[in-house]
């Protein structure tokens, strides 16, 4: 719910953050020119090898590339093996470039068909698909004018072994398996089996780098990850690198046996300057890190690539500024809630069981996150609320420990009372006897629909998706209890003023980036819910 869009506005902050710390870092690897035409400065340096102090640059401004992509099973193509055998046998070639100008930032695309072959066997081996990148330039002569060529070779993996999709392991409920296997619905899993997913999109980001580097210094990122020298020859070839920073989960396509073989491949060739590879670079090793911390997941992480895409760039700025505000009013109304609800001795004037349902909805909500994979930090955040929720019970209503059928724990929640004694309950009491009348038909016809119409993994799922599905769309509703107590008493200054203005703030930016942020409608609809 609102809790995943605070985690999707960290990230935001998060992001602008990282880009402005590495984009101040990298000015180092930019000083302004010493004087002198820049041209001629490359041309001096082309095809020198090191005198001992400093590598140079073995493909300088004006160079020519020729780049090929291979394609087999095979996880590495070395330098050698390509001239050797000049690409044939166990590899195709499926797109060649030649003369690509270094510095020209010339940005190619192109789309080519690669053949799979046997479906069937192809997943009953667990092959895989890699790309080998191959780019031919020039290092300099030889004693009899002749020039002298060299290769530089990388490999990059086609195939990500993903969990298999949730979505495809659903089916009507009320249909028989038979009757499931017929309509081409798997059934549903326990484990999350890996299965293979092809990537569609192949961008090689060459970086124009050619400044000499020195023998010994410790050399920055992101020129660590991307330097590669050749020892004999004292200079460091081209720098390019496979950049998968823009390719979105949604994209991979998964490999099963309705998939007739023959597979498109997006391929891009294009200049990168130097401190935008240092971005992706470092914002990729910082997604990687928070993944394998459990703070986030890769459907987050697409979220916001997906944000940066799609959004228009002011807007996006304003939305990560308001992130900050967001978070602000975020802990001052946590701050005055707490406050509020510790100093309550009375319950008058307040309803008892708007707080119960809210507990309730807060653990369905938070059920139905764990169900559906949500990353840790917003289960984190989502408990805490759930946690909130259960504390105000205790002060709103009496919660004693008992048992059920003897032997299983149970909690029993009931009036206080002072407060079942109250005017207080019995406008609550009417006010919940009105509500369920049209709240129980609501929800029973909502849970019907679901069933009968959509696909769910198994009862479990139903069951939470049915009571979310109630939530979002007939939450606004089970205000109606505390709404009918501050008509009836005429007051409404026994309410929690200060914590429900910072929420309406909240509330405002919530519709501000529910048109940012990918969600289902029924989702979207919840967030102007929420606003009314």
């Amino acid at each position: 719910g609102r809790q995943g869009r605070r985690g999707m506005l960290a990230y935001v902050a998060r992001m602008v953050v990282i880009y402005t710390v590495v984009n101040w870092a990298l000015k180092s690897f930019a000083p302004a020119p010493s004087g002198g035409d820049g041209m001629a400065q490359h041309q001096h340096q082309h095809h020198q090898h090191s005198n001992g102090e400093f590598w140079g640059a073995a493909v300088n401004m004006g160079d020519v590339l020729n780049v090929k992509v291979l394609v087999s099973n095979e996880e590495e193509l070395t330098r050698l093996r390509y001239q050797k055998d000049l690409g044939e046998g166990a590899y195709q070639t499926i797109w060649q470039h030649s003369a690509y100008i270094s510095g020209s930032g010339n940005d190619i695309h192109a789309t080519v068909q690669y053949d799979l072959g046997d479906v069937e066997e192809f997943l009953a081996k667990n092959k895989s698909v890699y790309a080998h990148s191959v780019i031919e330039y020039k290092i300099g002569t030889n004693a009899d004018g002749v020039p002298v060529g060299n290769t530089l070779v990388f490999s990059h993996p086609l195939i990500a072994f993903k969990p298999k999709d949730r979505s495809s392991a659903k089916q009507h409920l009320l249909s028989s398996s038979s009757e499931a296997a017929d309509e081409g619905i798997a059934p549903p899993v326990g484990s999350p089996d890996l299965v293979p997913h092809w990537k569609s999109n192949l961008t090689l980001s060459l970086v124009p780098y050619y400044r000499p580097i020195e023998l010994g210094a410790m050399v920055q990122p992101p020129l660590d990850t991307l330097l590669r020298v050749n020892q004999m020859a004292g200079q460091y070839g081209p720098m390019v690198f496979a950049n998968d920073f823009w390719l979105l989960q949604s994209e991979l396509r998964e490999l099963n046996e309705t998939v007739d073989g023959s597979l498109d491949l997006h391929i891009r060739l294009h200049e990168l300057d130097l401190w935008k590879a240092a971005v992706y670079l470092q914002v990729s090793k910082s997604f990687d890190m928070q993944r394998g911390l459990g703070l986030s997941s890769e459907r987050e992480v697409d979220e916001m690539k997906r944000m940066f895409l799609e959004t228009n760039p002011y807007y996006l700025a304003l939305t990560t500024f308001v992130s900050l505000l967001h978070t602000v009013f975020d802990m001052l109304a946590f701050k005055s809630d707490v406050g509020f609800w510790s100093k309550v001795d009375s319950m008058k004037g307040l309803s008892a069981r708007s707080v119960t349902i809210e507990c309730f909805c807060q653990l369905v909500v938070f059920l139905y996150l764990v169900d559906n994979d949500t990353s840790q930090l917003v289960l984190l955040s989502q408990g805490l609320g759930l946690a909130i929720a259960g504390w105000k019970v205790t002060k709103a209503c009496k919660v004693t420990r008992t048992s059920l059928f003897g032997f299983i724990p149970w909690v029993r929640v009931a009036d206080r009372d002072t407060y079942a004694k109250s005017k207080t309950k019995v406008y609550d009491d009417e006010a919940s006897r009105y509500l369920s009348y049209v709240l129980y038909p609501l929800v029973a016809s909502y849970a019907a629909y679901s069933l009968a119409y959509e696909t769910h993994s198994s009862w479990y799922s139903w069951v939470l998706s049915s009571l979310v599905g109630a939530v979002y769309t007939f939450g606004f509703i089970l205000m109606c209890p505390q709404l009918y107590i501050n008509y009836r008493m005429k007051s409404v200054a026994h309410l929690p003023w200060k914590q429900m203005t910072y929420k309406f703030l909240n509330t405002i930016i919530d519709d501000m980036f529910a048109f940012v942020i990918k969600m289902p409608t029924l989702h979207r609809l919840s967030v102007f819910r929420d606003t009314s």
